[in-house]
């Protein structure tokens, strides 16, 4: 039967046999309070092996807001008072919700009841396969990001 893609180029595994990481299953407990939580992966910030958390200053002033909005603004990262790398994260709110109370957290401009999260990075799980063009390549990916047909 005649095939009419090309095979994807075999990508080389990497034995993890001979790594030795001490802080392997080590788990660590922060307190984080603020209004800007982060929390980015290797797909984002090239450097970084685990999922990245950076926290806000806890009551920043106008002129520190103001300032922060800007500098996103102009596609810079954003400050970090606190940053910490982990394989899985869990985030346990510690707020007590009184009776027909309800607080959400804002991920991706889309709201989340709080409530307990558990984030872990999972390397390698989706393949994805793109067309030869780089040009209709970014053409699908600009449709699928603008919402188009």
């Amino acid at each position: 039967v005649p095939s009419f893609t090309k095979k994807p180029p075999e990508v080389p595994q990497v034995n993890y046999q001979y790594v030795v990481n001490t802080k392997c299953g080590e788990v660590s407990e922060l307190d984080l309070t603020g209004v800007d939580i982060n929390i980015s992966c290797p797909a984002v910030s090239k450097d970084s092996r685990g999922v990245r958390v950076s926290s806000g200053p806890l009551n920043p002033s106008w002129s520190e807001y103001v300032e922060e909005g800007w500098r996103r603004v102009r596609g810079e990262l954003p400050t970090a008072q606190e940053q910490l790398e982990a394989q899985q994260l869990e985030i346990v709110p510690v707020t007590q919700l009184q009776e027909n109370e309800e607080k959400w957290f804002s991920i991706d401009n889309e709201e989340y009841e709080v409530r307990h999260i558990r984030v872990t990075l999972m390397p390698k799980s989706v393949q994805v396969f793109l067309p030869q063009q780089p040009q209709t390549y970014y053409t699908l990916l600009e449709r699928a990001l603008l919402g188009c047909c």
